[in-house]
């Protein structure tokens, strides 16, 4: 009797639907989205890295803060060609973040820039001012303006838009300087004194006193130091 349920009537007529049709068929709708991601992907503002057969730590790239119509199609393009050249996802999310970033430099009401062709040399000092007051002395400062950088130089290398100033460019002078870095090794005078025996007796368990003896011999890291197999 449960089979007459799903049977038509009349071989040439349409049966009633069986129980979760529906749903199978939306089923295969996502599946034929997956088969051709770029074409249901590219449009969104938010890109699904995993209906574009991308598998990373990133799970999207995000399109929806830059307001500007213009700007966010050249960014699309530039994430596009990126991830298709094998560039990672994280570094294209990266990417896009700056050129956000730079989207809303744009458009605050100080500036107001509503084209392309608005991009000059004035306008980027304009900017590294604003990125100053934003992210000076943080690794990230420097990251904002390589990154624009590259941004520019794909519009030109590509022909995406032949508007963008020769002027919209960024110079070594303008990326902040890298502080010194002090040197990782211990000085031989505390290193003299933490091999001394009597200072390695302080250790309470002969474990950590061990640790530190290989350490200061073998020169591996803590992490790599307590995963050595007991010997």
């Amino acid at each position: 009797m449960s089979e007459s349920l799903h049977m038509p009537a009349n071989p040439g007529e349409a049966g009633p639907e069986p129980p979760g049709f529906q749903l199978h068929a939306g089923q295969r709708t996502e599946e034929s989205g997956r088969r051709y991601g770029w074409d249901d992907e590219y449009d969104r503002d938010v890109w699904r890295l995993r209906e574009l057969g991308i598998k990373a730590k990133v799970a999207h790239i995000l399109f929806d803060r830059i307001p500007q119509p213009w700007l966010k199609d050249l960014a699309k393009r530039w994430a596009r060609w990126r991830l298709s050249t094998g560039l990672g996802a994280e570094s294209a999310a990266s990417g896009t973040r700056v050129v956000t970033y730079f989207a809303q430099f744009l458009a605050s009401p100080a500036v107001c820039v509503v084209r392309l062709d608005q991009v000059d040399r004035p306008l980027l000092e304009r900017y590294l001012a604003q990125l100053h007051a934003d992210y000076a002395g943080r690794v990230v400062h420097r990251h904002f303006i390589g990154q624009l950088n590259l941004f520019f130089l794909a519009i030109r290398q590509h022909g995406w838009d032949d508007t963008l100033p020769a002027s919209a460019v960024f110079f070594h002078e303008d990326f902040p300087r890298r502080d010194e870095r002090l040197p990782r090794a211990l000085s031989e005078p505390v290193m003299t004194q933490l091999e001394q025996p009597s200072n390695l007796d302080r250790w309470k368990n002969p474990a950590h006193r061990l640790v530190t003896l290989i350490l200061m011999r073998c020169g591996l890291r803590i992490t790599d130091t307590v995963r050595l197999p007991h010997d």
